[in-house]
């Protein structure tokens, strides 16, 4: 341990060391970390959105090749197979849409809070990130406040800003260049998000429909099925 610290100690006394362990290289890590994890957080949100590869075994089982089943017992299984797929895609609905949300919206809320709560040592000189009612230093709360405020409006576009809905008291401050294209970046990601969620549920409300309509069909063919085992 002694030699890694002597060591250590050494190098960042060296001309190299200093400027590698210098502040600013320190902020620029920070950032570099930063701007990462921020596009690592998309892309897997990007992989949740592919709601086309994830719901297409109801499509498959729809479209199941074969003759239409007659016999009532075999229209019970084809029944039971349709609700069990409706069932698999409501369950997997809920979990990409709390994958898109975490992925897509609390990443990026955990990144941005990062840059307001540590915006005095990782942009010296600006101006405050955020203004309002709470101030700044702001507590984490209200900032916390804040990125929800930023989701809402981000998730409804231009709805809040027309009517001048909001609930944080605090708002990005347009002086901060940086911090207010961090939080166009991030109003846009929640919007995004929002609609993603939307267009997951509104596929699997359209297979459910489709599963319906065919199991009334099937129902009404098992019914008769039964009416004419009776009659003979």
């Amino acid at each position: 341990m002694d030699m890694i610290l002597e060591g250590w100690q050494a190098f960042s006394g060296s001309g190299v060391g200093q400027v590698l362990t210098s502040p600013e290289a320190q902020r620029s890590y920070a950032w570099l970390g930063l701007g990462l994890g921020f596009i690592g957080f998309l892309l897997l949100a990007r992989r949740q959105l592919n709601v086309l590869e994830g719901f297409k075994e109801s499509d498959l089982l729809l479209q199941k090749r074969g003759r239409r089943p007659t016999r009532p017992d075999s229209i019970d299984k084809r029944i039971v197979e349709l609700r069990e797929t409706r069932a698999t895609a409501r369950r997997q609905a809920v979990l990409r849409a709390f994958g898109l949300v975490a992925l897509g919206i609390g990443g990026p809320s955990l990144l941005l809070f990062i840059v307001i709560w540590s915006h005095p040592w990782l942009l010296p000189g600006y101006a405050d990130p955020v203004t309002g009612a709470a101030g700044y230093p702001a507590s984490g709360a209200a900032i916390g406040v804040f990125l929800a405020d930023q989701v809402f409006r981000g998730a409804l576009g231009d709805v809040p800003e027309v009517f001048g809905l909001g609930f944080a008291p605090l708002e990005n401050n347009p002086a901060n260049l940086i911090v207010s294209s961090l939080v166009v970046a991030y109003r846009a990601t929640a919007g995004l998000v929002s609609v993603g969620v939307l267009y997951l549920f509104w596929r699997v409300w359209r297979g459910s429909r489709q599963v319906d309509r065919i199991v009334g069909q099937l129902a009404a063919d098992r019914d008769s099925a039964h009416a004419e085992s009776a009659g003979t």
